[in-house]
């Protein structure tokens, strides 16, 4: 079943993507007959009569219905950044306190266990197992 219709969508898109010519034959100016991939007759079948480019009676119009839009159009995208304008930076007479504070000593966030010492634990705390 999936085969199917896959092969019927890919009859469909070949189909549009090739183009399909449509002949109208009009006879007295009215609709006489349509036909697909034919070709253009000497004679109008319904009438009888010649067909020329003087004989107003009967003509034929052909029509090509194919898919004009590009399937593969990859466009390039742009990542380019625009400029940005510099900002301009103009002092003021009324400010004259500095936008910056004081100078502040480096705090040491160390919290690193304590050193072993030389004794074991045991013997610190004065604990002695018998």
């Amino acid at each position: 079943m999936k085969k199917l219709v896959l092969s019927i969508s890919f009859l469909c898109y070949l189909t549009v993507t090739c183009g399909v010519v449509v002949n109208l034959h009009y006879c007295m100016d009215r609709l006489a007959s349509i036909h697909l991939f034919g070709g253009k007759d000497d004679s109008c079948a319904e009438c009888g009569m010649q067909m020329h480019a003087s004989n107003k009676c009967c003509h034929d119009e052909v029509r090509v219905f194919k898919l004009e839009q590009d399937q593969n159009n990859n466009a390039v995208p742009d990542y380019s950044i625009p400029a940005q304008e510099p900002i301009v930076v103009m002092p003021s007479e009324f400010l004259t306190a500095p936008f910056y504070t004081a100078e502040q000593k480096p705090v040491i966030g160390d919290h690193s266990p304590p050193l072993q010492s030389e004794q074991d634990i045991y013997l610190q705390i004065n604990v002695f197992r018998i």
